[in-house]
């Protein structure tokens, strides 16, 4: 991803640059600037905007200094957006599997058919809880040798229809640390409403992995719930 970023950052400011300088050399050597000139300014504005400003940070403080730093995303910004798009996956899922039993049921169709009462109550309280669920986001972070069981986890989690990921990290900004095989648990107040919702769906994972809950909510940057497995 690193790389991708710089080449994109690379092509942009060459790209840009040249076309700034094609609309001088035209100017320069013709004195004429007319439209084209005005688009490959803008252009090649737009390209070397689009590059520098996505990797950067401008800040101006009260007393009028000026400040830049270099922006990249953290693994908890792209835990976030993955998440995001896994959530978004597993409610297509949902709905493609209601889709395919109405398929099913229609070919096999007598004048009159409907759903059984319980397959009704089935789809309906999976509805409800994916509505319920999906307002909340579980951000699962893991040291590498944890994997397996994390993105188990993580895909757990998005099944009951959590917005949900699994991103591997060495955790040395974690506040407290852990041996191996425990998981450190911090929520928002918004998720510690589901905190006693979440030790059922832990505690019938049959890992090895210790959770351990934080006493009281936080402020976290990103995600209602953060699991840390050590």
């Amino acid at each position: 991803m690193k790389i991708i970023n710089i080449i994109a950052f690379i092509v942009g400011l060459l790209l840009g640059s040249g076309l700034l300088l094609s609309a001088v050399f035209v100017y320069v050597k013709r004195q004429i600037f007319g439209v084209g000139g005005i688009v490959l300014i803008v252009f090649g504005s737009f390209l070397i905007g689009l590059s520098i400003w996505t990797s950067f940070e401008i800040s101006v403080n009260s007393d009028g200094t000026i400040k830049a730093k270099y922006n990249q995303e953290t693994k908890e910004e792209i835990g976030v957006k993955a998440a995001e798009v896994n959530g978004s996956i597993e409610q297509l899922k949902l709905k493609l599997s209601n889709l395919t039993q109405d398929v099913l049921t229609l070919k096999r169709a007598v004048p009159g058919v409907t759903f059984s009462r319980d397959k009704t109550l089935e789809r309906e309280q999976k509805e409800k809880l994916f509505a319920n669920n999906s307002e909340y986001s579980i951000l699962v972070f893991y040291k590498p040798y944890q994997r397996d069981i994390s993105v188990k986890l993580s895909n757990m989690l998005l099944s009951l229809g959590f917005k949900s990921s699994a991103t591997p990290s060495e955790l040395k900004e974690a506040a407290r640390q852990f041996k191996p095989n425990k998981a450190w648990i911090i929520y928002t107040p918004k998720g510690e409403k589901k905190i006693p919702e979440l030790k059922k769906i832990l505690s019938s994972t049959g890992t090895s992995i210790e959770y351990i809950y934080r006493n009281r909510s936080y402020a976290l940057r990103s995600g209602d719930i953060q699991i840390l497995i050590f």
